[in-house]
């Protein structure tokens, strides 16, 4: 079976029913525009496992059905043994949809919790770390979705995409670290040194740097750091009610 084109041409949901409808047996890609992916594997039509970054299963299949954009192609020579959905693809895809919903939902009540001001005023404050410490690569606060709140990079840095792979994966931390988020991680790679740390409001700090940086400088940092933007967002928000 020939299938391949762009997403905006065919309704993803009625994509993924397309193998299963015919019964076909193989891996249906779909790319989208940052340069992420997501499979879809099928046995005789039946889906039996999903992957999108480093989800699979139902949460992978929760992706997959928010997208909007992307190009997609069926290879019938590309087959797996794995197994991450059990259920039939017309509830896996109703449940899909639901839980599509309801993180919908609460992003936007999550971002009702941060107006425009605390977000200028966190930016700023971020801003004059990267003054003080200006050897440090990016500094970025998200919210518990992974959502990318405020953001600030070293003006010297050319390429910022390994920096953006990298937050990503740390916010994926948010929804995929087992029995809940630590108050702060440290990765001490060869090419930088990343940290992730929790505000007491459930936010994410990530403060990049030079493999070089002073792991207790950055680690001080951002300990201080996440007090001082709870206080931030918490004034604000007090000044709403």
């Amino acid at each position: 079976m020939a299938l391949n084109g762009l997403l905006s041409d065919f309704g993803v949901i009625e994509l993924v029913q397309y193998p299963h409808n015919r019964k076909r047996t193989g891996e249906l890609s779909i790319k989208t525009p940052p340069g992420n992916s997501a499979r879809c594997y099928y046995r005789d039509g039946k889906l039996v496992h999903v992957v999108s970054g480093d989800k699979a299963g139902l949460e992978a299949l929760v992706d997959v059905v928010c997208l909007e954009e992307g190009e997609f192609q069926f290879d019938q020579a590309a087959t797996t043994e794995l197994t991450s959905i059990e259920m039939d693809l017309h509830r896996a895809i109703m449940q899909a949809l639901k839980l599509a919903d309801e993180r919908k939902k609460s992003l936007e009540e999550q971002n009702e919790l941060y107006d425009a001001a605390s977000v200028a005023k966190v930016k700023m404050y971020l801003s004059g770390i990267l003054q003080d410490k200006s050897d440090l690569y990016m500094l970025s606060l998200t919210d518990p979705a992974g959502i990318v709140l405020a953001e600030v990079f070293n003006d010297e840095l050319d390429d910022k995409s390994l920096l953006r792979d990298v937050r990503k994966h740390l916010c994926d931390i948010f929804t995929t670290f087992p029995s809940g988020l630590p108050e702060s991680i440290i990765i001490n790679h060869r090419e930088f040194v990343a940290t992730l740390g929790k505000t007491p409001a459930g936010l994410g700090l990530i403060v990049m740097g030079p493999a070089t940086v002073s792991l207790g400088m950055v680690n001080m940092l951002v300990k201080r750091s996440v007090l001082e933007i709870d206080a931030i967002t918490g004034e604000n928000s007090n000044d709403q009610q």
